[in-house]
């Protein structure tokens, strides 16, 4: 299937030559082919959106775990919870 561009071509080529019948189905042509081209874009976004390696997101959850672990004192090895600055915090 020709792009959008080359439709949009013989379009022109057509309105040149006085077709203009020829010149309207060329446009019509050209469009379907514009939205069939952005079509097929928007699924393969999609696809890569819903299907992406779940490992990756892990890795950055590390990183931003990392800084809130030194930030409290708290290694998070399931021992006694830090106790809260202010007495009346979180009682």
């Amino acid at each position: 299937m020709a792009n959008a561009k080359e439709k949009i071509g013989k379009m022109v080529d057509a309105i040149a030559d006085g077709d203009l019948s020829a010149a309207g189905d060329a446009f019509n042509a050209a469009v379907e082919a514009k939205r069939d081209e952005a079509l097929e874009t928007a699924k393969t976004d999609l696809a890569d959106k819903v299907f992406d390696e779940p490992a990756e997101e892990e890795s950055e959850e590390e990183v931003s775990d990392g800084g809130a672990e030194s930030e409290e004192g708290n290694d998070d090895d399931g021992g006694e919870p830090v106790a809260p600055v202010n007495p009346h915090m979180g009682r």
